[in-house]
């Protein structure tokens, strides 16, 4: 009985714990995310990663102008490519690529990909206040 008690333990908390450590690689907040000198109009992505229970989730933002409707995404990695969907099952929306410090993001649905390159770190999610930089 105590055997059963401790294997269905280390199966509850081995699979959280593997979960964590991919959690752990993707963190933070990207953005790309430029105002246009002249118009104002805001432009690029923002994301950021947000562990969870069950992994982790990206909270992505496009600007085209302004501000466009938020998505949450589950993330996922499939035979080392990194990928994003609006649920469990659902086929992938973007792709996620590491460029060193930095991410790209590719849409798999024919939309347009980060415009003004990839994504740099920031130390602060956007929709917390900060400033955005002039477009070049």
């Amino acid at each position: 009985m105590y055997r059963r008690i401790v294997l269905a333990t280390a199966a509850l908390i081995f699979p959280v714990a593997a979960v964590a450590v991919e959690a752990a690689h993707w963190q933070g907040s990207y953005s790309n995310v430029c105002m246009h000198p002249e118009s104002g109009d805001l432009l690029g992505h923002a994301l950021s990663f947000i562990p969870y229970a069950g992994g982790t989730a990206v909270l992505l933002q496009r600007f085209e102008g302004e501000a466009l409707a938020p998505q949450l995404l589950i993330l996922r990695e499939q035979d080392g490519i990194i990928t994003a969907s609006a649920a469990e099952g659902m086929p992938p929306v973007i792709r996620l690529t590491r460029e060193h410090t930095r991410l790209r993001i590719r849409y798999l649905d024919g939309q347009q990909d980060s415009p003004e390159g990839s994504l740099r770190p920031i130390a602060a999610p956007l929709w917390t206040g900060a400033r955005f930089p002039d477009c070049r």
